[in-house]
């Protein structure tokens, strides 16, 4: 509501954005994460099962990862623009349209350092 009043758009509000989308996109598979160490730990439960850590499931799984990135990074957008939609286009909003920039930027960095780099190696092992 700060921004309603006039104050100008800083850093932390595309955050709040990055987190709410990312809150949305991982929160669930955090919580299971969370759960299963917690009852192997503490409660005697089984271990929790790992992440693949090499060949096509690998692949697959960070395949998954990287579409959850893509849609915590769609929502975390949508929130900026209807941040800047509420306040209105001026140049108190120009921190937040930075956060497009920064979405992208983690989208591309996430598919080349998940699924691509997963894919290469899963592709070399089989050959």
């Amino acid at each position: 509501m700060d921004l309603r009043r006039g104050s100008t758009a800083t850093f932390s509000h595309g955050l709040a954005a990055a987190y709410v989308g990312f809150t949305l996109a991982f929160g669930g598979m955090a919580v299971k994460w969370a759960d299963a160490h917690f009852a192997h730990r503490f409660a005697a439960g089984p271990v929790p099962a790992k992440a693949p850590s090499g060949g096509w499931q690998a692949v697959r799984y960070d395949f998954n990862l990287w579409g959850r990135c893509v849609v915590a990074c769609i929502i975390t957008m949508a929130l900026v623009e209807a941040l800047v939609q509420f306040v209105g286009s001026s140049e108190a909003t120009l921190p937040l349209l930075a956060w497009h920039k920064h979405a992208f930027g983690c989208i591309v960095l996430w598919f080349f350092f998940g699924p691509a780099w997963s894919l290469a190696t899963a592709w070399r092992r089989s050959h």
